[in-house]
């Protein structure tokens, strides 16, 4: 399939309400396809000198993955300024850009939201060429309609859509600030166990997962313990566990019968400290390292916004 038998699924008298069709030449099939605004919505679109809009409506659908059954798919929709495609620097003079006060009358009014539909859940079955969205089934007219309806509704000030757009945005940055920090902060803990990671560029080029770096064998400042390599960090933070709670015990004259047998007996004394040493020195370091790598990959994964409305 390629982006021409997409756009062969619109019907002609549906494709009047469209201009400027181009499929995909890439390797994934897709197109592209532009639509007025409607004259009955809040924003309206600045005119250049031949009194025609600058801005319209574009909406891009793409097959995303491909199997026998049905394929995945992507779409968004956004705003689309002619003159802006055409040069980048805006020139008054030209008969096709529109005119400052023409631009500045249209920013007055609400803008269009810019919306990108991306679910696992989105297919395209290519036997009777429906595409589900939302657990619902539409032709693609039907889709291209329901897009364009969604963009212009994020117009309304309390309409659903800008109202959910908005919390969604909220949401997103805390998501993202709250990220911002933990990451930074895990790595921080991470090194304050020995652990290295070498030059961390965060968060464009940084590409860790839990088989890359082994948190057991990469430490840094470490000591011998009977032929056990362990970290300082963790060697002082059991130390100090053990001299915490004796402390805590002599100050409050706590008897804890259990702890009391255990150094009674030299052969649970090295068991438990063993296990105490390797839970502190190589068990937390991995636990806190596949939650660092998890979220990396979230961060990642959700760098760009993405908003189902």
């Amino acid at each position: 399939m390629i982006g021409a038998d997409l756009l062969a699924l619109i019907p002609p008298e549906e494709m009047a309400k469209y201009y400027e069709p181009i499929p995909f030449q890439d390797s994934k099939p897709g197109f592209s396809i532009k639509r007025h605004y409607s004259k009955d919505i809040p924003y309206h679109p600045p005119l250049n000198k031949l009194g025609d809009p600058d801005t319209s409506c574009m909406i891009r659908v793409m097959i995303t993955e491909e199997s026998k059954s049905f394929y995945n798919f992507k779409c968004d929709v956004s705003k689309f300024s002619h003159s802006g495609y055409h040069h980048f620097h805006f020139d008054e003079e030209a008969e096709n850009d529109p005119s400052k006060d023409e631009l500045e009358k249209s920013q007055k009014t609400p803008q269009p939201i810019d919306l990108d539909y991306r679910d696992p859940s989105m297919v395209f079955n290519p036997k009777t060429n429906v595409f589900v969205l939302d657990n619902h089934n539409y032709s693609l007219s039907e889709l291209l309609d329901l897009l364009f309806n969604d963009h212009c509704n994020s117009t309304k000030l309390f309409s659903k859509m800008r109202i959910k757009y908005t919390y969604s945005n909220h949401l997103w940055n805390f998501k993202h600030t709250l990220l911002d920090i933990i990451i930074p902060s895990l790595k921080w803990l991470l090194e304050g166990f020995g652990r290295s990671f070498g030059e961390f560029e965060y968060p464009g080029s940084l590409m860790l997962n839990n088989s890359e770096i082994d948190m057991s064998a990469n430490i840094e400042n470490d000591v011998s313990v009977l032929g056990y390599k362990i970290s300082k960090t963790g060697m002082v933070l059991f130390s100090s566990l053990i001299v915490i709670s004796y402390c805590c015990a002599r100050i409050f004259s706590l008897r804890f019968v259990f702890i009391t047998e255990i150094f009674n007996n030299p052969f649970l004394t090295i068991v438990f400290s063993v296990v105490g040493l390797w839970t502190i020195d190589e068990f937390l370091p991995n636990l806190i390292y596949k939650l660092f790598s998890r979220l990396i990959t979230l961060k990642r994964n959700n760098w760009v916004f993405h908003v189902r409305l």
